[in-house]
C-alpha cells in the first residue's frame, strides 16, 4: 500500500490543502521527503497522517478529535487515496 494523495481540510496548525505523492494518476512515488523551515507544519504534517490511519486501521484506542480540528471550525477531514498491489487487492476481495 502506498499513499497516492492526501487532503487536509480545517486540521489545526495546517492549511487547507492536497498533498499529491504520485508520478502519475494511478501510480505512487517509491519515497517522499517533506521538508521546510522551523515551525512551517512538518511534525503536523506527519501526525495528521498517522492519525487518519489510525482511524483506518488502529493500533490502539481512538484518538480525541477535538484536538485536531482548527480553532474556530466545526470539524475537521483528512482524505487520504492509496495505491493497492495486485496482492492488496485480492486480501480485500477487490
Amino acid at each position: 500500500m502506498k499513499l497516492l494523495r492526501a487532503t487536509f481540510l480545517s486540521i489545526r496548525g495546517l492549511p487547507d490543502m492536497t498533498c499529491d505523492f504520485s508520478r502519475s494518476p494511478d501510480v505512487a512515488r517509491d519515497v517522499v521527503v517533506v521538508t521546510g523551515p522551523p515551525s512551517s507544519g512538518k511534525t503536523r504534517f506527519l501526525e495528521a497522517l498517522i492519525a487518519a490511519k489510525e482511524v483506518i486501521a488502529a493500533y490502539g484506542a481512538p484518538l480525541a478529535s477535538e484536538p485536531w480540528i482548527r480553532p474556530g471550525d466545526d470539524a475537521a477531514k483528512i482524505e487520504l487515496t492509496f495505491q493497492l498491489d495486485d496482492d492488496e487487492l485480492r486480501r480485500l476481495g477487490g
